[in-house]
């Protein structure tokens, strides 16, 4: 009997995240298939650990678009998705009703999904729809970019991660230039395919190639009426390209408002103005698109729907709470940081930044101890999260006269986290106060 959804990665010498990438689908699909393009790594084991099929690439084999349609030659699953080994699965909890809509549908031709790009950092840049879900009696849809080249019907339950966002280093960047060729020789045959024209406008944009970006983007926001690719997602690129190429505040304004005029109703689309208008150290305007943005995003009552816009929706509160500490507003920073934290994961670096600012507005507010305790115990759980917060408020216990109250805080974190003991700083305090 065959399967129901195959996943199929092209990969060369991405020991780093292939298995990062086959745990996160594992679950999800009835099965693997690993085309492996002449790595000399760990790849072939790493594979075959997570129990995919691994498929040596013949050496003869230099397209992508040969790789995936051997690999779906491969695979038995009637329908094939398509990711590189830097993808993770976003929205594990929908593949179930994807498999069920796969068996049930009756189409017969590439389907779009969601893509998140990620920054190093952890913060969500950027989204695109790609066409990475086809059926095995399509594959020969697929372009010279290894994705199909007609428009393809969009599919919003399901959505996946891509690292990356921006490059920031020289290796991704090559990756991005390399794109951009293949982009470059599928658009010969088809310069009026808009989705091979968004997708080189995103593969200018991720190489911070912005001038070309934003003739991209400028050209594909002249049709309005298209439905692909969204002319949402077009103007985010748009603006977010402007701002990135340091044009004057008046053009990115400029763009921002036919934008909203088109979609009044986006949030993302007043949050990439509001980001602007930051960059622009206008904060009292910033702080009122990002306000906007905000009930936006709170009037669409399915919070669901959250998680499929632009940036996820700790983002708009994380720049909120930022933007009110410029502006020397305390207490609605501190409201707007603990929110964001509240809606996002604590794997990304800029996690414990916030955490830290976070903390520091809590001290500096004087919230009260139950407060202080939750940020703590967040704190004390991230094993390599600096401790210096901790430490002052024990400080500022203790210089306000409440020696036994530091002493009690500082004893029941050592006694639960041996991190907070093994660091030299609580040696020092603990002598201080006569622990030690």
């Amino acid at each position: 009997m065959s399967a129901a959804l195959s996943l199929v990665v092209v990969t060369s010498n991405a020991e780093e995240t292939l298995g990062t990438c086959l745990s996160s689908f594992r679950e999800s699909v009835d099965e693997m298939v690993v085309m492996d393009l002449r790595s000399v790594d760990k790849t072939e084991e790493i594979a075959k650990q997570h129990g995919a099929i691994y498929c040596a690439a013949d050496l003869r084999t230099r397209d992508v678009r040969d790789l995936k349609i051997e690999g779906a030659k491969l695979a038995t699953g009637n329908w094939c998705l398509f990711v590189e080994p830097d993808f993770q699965l976003a929205r594990p909890e929908k593949s179930r009703e994807l498999c069920e809509f796969l068996q049930q549908t009756d189409l017969d031709r590439a389907i779009a999904i969601r893509v998140f790009d990620v920054h190093s950092s952890g913060e969500l840049i950027a989204s695109s729809f790609e066409s990475r879900l086809v059926p095995r009696t399509s594959i020969d849809e697929i372009g010279a970019d290894g994705l199909c080249i007609s428009d393809s019907p969009i599919l919003d339950g399901l959505a996946l991660i891509r690292s990356g966002g921006l490059a920031e280093n020289a290796q991704l960047r090559l990756q991005c230039e390399q794109q951009i060729v293949l982009l470059e020789h599928a658009r010969t045959n088809n310069l009026e395919d808009r989705s091979l024209q968004y997708r080189l406008g995103i593969a200018h944009y991720r190489a911070r190639r912005f001038t070309e970006a934003i003739s991209v983007f400028a050209h594909l926001a002249l049709d309005v009426q298209s439905e692909w690719p969204p002319i949402e997602s077009v103007y985010w690129h748009w603006i977010q390209s402007l701002r990135h190429d340091e044009r004057p505040l008046a053009e990115i304004l400029q763009c921002a408002r036919r934008a909203l005029e088109l979609k009044p109703l986006n949030p993302d689309l007043w949050f990439a103005t509001g980001l602007a208008l930051v960059a622009a150290e206008e904060l009292d305007k910033a702080r009122e698109y990002l306000e906007r943005a905000k009930q936006l995003l709170e009037a669409q009552t399915d919070q669901a729907h959250w998680q499929s816009l632009v940036h996820r929706p700790w983002a708009l509160f994380e720049e909120m709470g930022e933007l009110d500490l410029l502006r020397g507003s305390h207490e609605t920073a501190y409201e707007a940081l603990r929110l964001s934290m509240q809606m996002r994961g604590p794997e990304t670096s800029r996690y414990v930044q916030t955490l830290n600012t976070t903390l520091g507005l809590a001290l500096d507010l004087h919230r009260d101890q139950e407060e202080l305790d939750v940020l703590f115990e967040q704190l004390f759980e991230l094993e390599n999260a600096p401790l210096d917060m901790f430490f002052l408020a024990i400080r500022k216990e203790w210089s306000t006269g409440d020696r036994a109250r530091a002493q009690k805080t500082l004893l029941g974190a050592a006694g639960r986290y041996p991190r907070v003991k093994g660091d030299s700083e609580y040696r020092k305090i603990a002598q201080e106060l006569s622990i030690l």
